[in-house]
């Protein structure tokens, strides 16, 4: 099972989904946009895609966690740019904690500087965090096997595990 938080219309997860998915594979898409959230559900209607649904959520609500069962793998991507408090972001890190299955995965992504892209005089800017922050929080919520990616210019993924229960 797969959560995504901040989904929008989720397309990387209806790729996936429509490539590789199966019985098995289940996605739940959540976003506080209830227009992405209608168009999503149009979209994996129209791609007959089994087992993906929409809700609205927010990342910094626990109630937004409850799935049917504990995620496997839990998304935060282009999340923590839109969190402008720090505690908000650790926040998001404490639930997913908490609702990950034992050795599952989080993946979660930061601007280290702005980019250009992202920058629009119309909302607010990006709030930016060095990858070493966001590591640091993710091992202090209880993460491990740590891993850096570069994901776009000046962004970093960073993926942490949920270590099994021994």
């Amino acid at each position: 099972m797969i959560l995504d938080l901040a989904s929008g219309t989720a397309p990387y997860l209806r790729g996936l989904a429509r490539e590789y998915g199966g019985d098995d594979l289940i996605i739940a898409a959540h976003d506080r946009d209830p227009r992405q959230l209608v168009l999503g559900r149009k979209l994996v209607a129209v791609e007959k895609l089994q087992n993906f649904t929409f809700a609205v959520g927010d990342a910094t609500d626990e109630a937004s966690y409850l799935t049917s069962h504990d995620p496997d793998i839990i998304l935060a991507v282009g999340v923590f740019q839109l969190l402008r408090d720090d505690e908000a972001v650790r926040t998001v890190m404490r639930l997913t904690f908490s609702y990950l299955s034992p050795g599952g995965c989080f993946v979660c992504t930061t601007l280290a500087t702005p980019n250009a892209r992202e920058v629009d005089s119309s909302r607010a800017s990006p709030a930016i965090r060095s990858p070493e922050t966001i590591a640091t929080w993710l091992r202090d919520a209880g993460f491990t096997n740590i891993d850096q990616r570069f994901s776009q210019p000046q962004g970093f993924a960073l993926i942490g595990w949920k270590p099994q229960e021994s």
